[in-house]
């Protein structure tokens, strides 16, 4: 996904994709999945530290899933 930086959200980044098709099941009794999620900086490449503030690109990242229970 690529995420695009929103005005009306004080510069947040975010994005949104369906997956309804893609098959994604969660079965409450299946043990736990580790996620991974990799960020990479526009035109690829690792994140870097601000050098003035000393801040990573990117401080908090909030993953907000929607479901629908069949």
């Amino acid at each position: 996904m690529t995420l695009a930086r929103s005005n009306t959200y004080a510069g947040l980044h975010a994005d949104q994709r369906d997956v309804s098709t893609d098959g994604v099941e969660i079965i409450p009794t299946d043990p736990p999945v580790t996620w991974q999620i990799r960020i990479t900086r526009p035109g690829g490449g690792n994140l870097t530290e601000d050098m003035a503030t000393k801040n990573m690109e990117v401080d908090d990242v909030i993953l907000v899933l929607g479901y629908e229970w069949n």
